[in-house]
């Protein structure tokens, strides 16, 4: 059943026209950003899935996610700057701050990635998603053939 509501939670989520708040007991998501019609024509998502945090594991509650959103415009030259991101699961609200500064400071997946995330904490999702776009995450599991 939870996985359930957290699967219709993330459609909505991430229906980029719209700004989507929920509140379940535990649970969490939260999205910050622009609305989809200030988007440049070409974005691309990178997530970085709560199974592979060291932090949620421990904490029992791996279902959720961290998603952030680039702009991948040709004059991006591959290091788009951030537009906007999610987080599903535990303790999102104490965390979507920083998404936040990094649209306001026109951040690109490298910046963020730089950026110092104890390790093991939930926000380092954060800094394992904008690996992820820039290719050098390593805590990523492989992808299932």
């Amino acid at each position: 059943m939870h996985h359930l509501r957290l699967r219709d939670i993330t459609e909505q989520l991430f229906n980029l026209g719209r700004r989507f708040a929920a509140q379940q007991p535990g649970f969490r998501a939260r999205i910050v950003g622009q609305p989809a019609r200030n988007f440049p024509p070409r974005r691309i998502a990178h997530r970085f899935p709560w199974a592979a945090s060291g932090r949620a594991i421990a904490n029992g509650r791996d279902e959720g996610f961290t998603k952030l959103l680039f702009d991948d415009s040709p004059e991006a030259h591959g290091h788009g700057r951030i537009l906007g991101g999610g987080i599903v699961g535990t303790h999102a609200g104490d965390m979507i701050g920083e998404i936040a500064l990094a649209i306001e400071m026109g951040a690109d997946a490298v910046d963020i990635g730089k950026t110092i995330h104890p390790h093991p904490t939930l926000g380092e999702s954060i800094g394992m998603a904008a690996e992820i776009a820039h290719g050098s995450c390593t805590d990523v599991p492989p992808a299932r053939k």
